[in-house]
């Protein structure tokens, strides 16, 4: 998925999705990575990874995380 801006020609969002299923088990992984920048709003870019598995007549479970905090607490 791409999200692009006419007005000013640039990438605002990109993802890419990843999927595996079978009879049992289904799981997807899903980078995101949002270029979208507002201060007055509290709004920077950021990268995120969702993880989501799901058991076929079970239900499933989701996993997000920000990259970008991950990587600031690293470096700290």
């Amino acid at each position: 998925m791409i999200r692009f801006d006419l007005d000013e020609s640039v990438i605002r969002q990109d993802a890419l999705s990843l999927r595996y299923a079978d009879e049992c088990y289904v799981v997807t992984v899903t980078y995101l990575d949002n270029k979208i920048s507002d201060p007055v709003n509290g709004i920077t870019p950021d990268q995120t990874i969702m993880v989501r598995f799901g058991l076929k007549y079970l239900g499933d479970f989701s996993y997000k995380t920000d990259l970008l905090a991950f990587n600031q607490n690293e470096n700290q």
